[in-house]
């Protein structure tokens, strides 16, 4: 009988502990899933901002509110005066040029 307890505990110590994998394993399943899920939500927030972009970028509604007229303009060797005058109700708070040489 004691050999056979003698023989138990020997196989025992034999034997690697498998729980380490196990955790090994489960940890490297998590990270998996867990970037899978952060990649979808990614592509889908993305998706809906570029979507709401265009929707705001493409949106003419209110360019065809506004309305300028050019009523004068004069140059000199260092300055550009222009009168600009609002033809409709949208207030207009600020205007940016741009000016290109024809060269």
């Amino acid at each position: 009988m004691a050999k056979k307890s003698e023989k138990k505990v020997h196989i025992l110590k034999q034997k690697k502990a498998v729980s380490p994998w196990i955790s090994w394993v489960l940890l490297m399943a998590f990270a998996v899933v867990l970037s899978a899920f952060m990649y979808n939500f990614m592509v889908s927030y993305t998706k809906d901002s570029t979507e709401d972009m265009k929707k705001i970028v493409y949106n003419t509604d209110e360019c065809r509110l506004v309305s300028i007229n050019i009523e004068s303009a004069c140059m000199t060797a260092q300055a550009l005066n222009i009168t600009l005058q609002n033809r409709n109700y949208i207030r207009i708070d600020e205007m940016d040029f741009r000016f290109y040489s024809g060269r």
